[in-house]
Formats: structure tokens, C-alpha cells, sequence
């Protein structure tokens, strides 16, 4: 019972996290941001690309990596 549970549990949250470093480099990514953010005084314009630009990096660099 207890078994099955964790089962489905892993199966359920393997729907929504694939890959669980990209994850986690995602959210350190965030996190980052939102502390360095207000020390370095990004403009609240360039708030987004910066958070873009990061996460396809991220992207990218996992999908070279799960390619080799």
C-alpha cells in the first residue's frame, strides 16, 4: 500500500519535473535574481530579459549535456 503510494507520487511529480537539475538550476536562477537584483539596481525593464536570457541558457546547456 505504502509502496504504491510513493509510486504514484514519484509518477506525479515526474509529470511536472522531467529532469530535476533543470529545476533546480531554474529556481537557484530566480533565487539569484532576486537577490542580486536589488544590489546591482537592475531597471525593473530589464527584469525579464535577464530572467529569459538566463533560463535559456539553462535550457540550453541541458540539453546538451542530456545529448552527449
Amino acid at each position: 500500500m505504502i509502496n504504491r503510494l510513493f509510486s504514484m507520487a514519484r509518477k506525479v511529480f515526474g509529470l511536472f519535473v522531467d529532469d530535476g537539475s533543470l529545476a533546480l538550476s531554474i529556481l537557484v536562477w530566480i533565487f539569484a535574481l532576486h537577490v542580486v537584483a536589488p544590489i546591482v539596481s537592475i531597471e525593473q525593464t530589464w527584469a525579464a530579459p535577464v530572467l529569459f536570457l538566463g533560463c535559456a541558457g539553462i535550457l540550453i546547456e541541458n540539453v546538451l549535456r542530456a545529448s552527449r
